[in-house]
């Protein structure tokens, strides 16, 4: 991430007054990441060196009107496509979204399991790290069966590895040096 992307996120940040401008702001960020982001033929406009600003403006004024974005948000997007900035949206958006975890104590952290887990059983589970390691969490599951059962829990520099593959190989390393 860019300097200049983590400048104009605490810009962002900063435009918000009250707590509850800055829940609103990060909900937002995230809905407009995804449309964003999730299109592929929006992804090609915005990497595309050839469209003129004034289509990305209309672009994100329909986005906004339609998916009633506050005017902050609005406003803060033109003043990015203004300075030629908007191939950068990805990288601010992010950086903001950081800013706005740092300031709530907020970690993301990745779940590994065998297989896929249900909703409620996620729910359950972020529940349980989130005591257990007393800060909010954002989780992010992944199945791999590889792992045959158990899970695997990476949140910053910290692993917990409580799969079957890892028992299995344990024992059998204890077993191998006992003989």
């Amino acid at each position: 991430m860019t300097e200049m992307a983590k400048r104009y996120a605490k810009a962002l940040h900063q435009l918000c007054a009250t707590k509850a401008n800055k829940e609103t702001l990060y909900k937002e960020t995230k809905q407009f990441r995804t449309w964003i982001f999730g299109s592929m033929e929006l992804r090609a406009l915005i990497d595309n060196p050839l469209v003129p600003h004034a289509l990305f403006k209309e672009l994100i004024q329909e986005i906004c009107s339609k998916a009633k974005l506050s005017e902050t948000l609005l406003n803060f997007l033109s003043y990015v496509v203004d300075q030629g900035r908007f191939n950068n949206i990805e990288d601010i958006i992010e950086a903001y979204q950081n800013l706005h975890h740092e300031e709530n104590n907020i970690e993301k952290a990745n779940i590994t399991t065998a297989f896929d887990m249900t909703k409620d059983n996620q729910d359950l589970f972020c529940t349980f790290l989130e005591k257990y390691f007393d800060k909010s969490l954002i989780l992010s599951f992944q199945t791999n069966p590889e792992i045959i059962g158990g899970f695997c829990i990476t949140k910053g520099s910290k692993q917990i590895d409580a799969s079957l593959q890892t028992q299995l190989f344990n024992l059998s390393r204890t077993l191998k040096g006992a003989s």
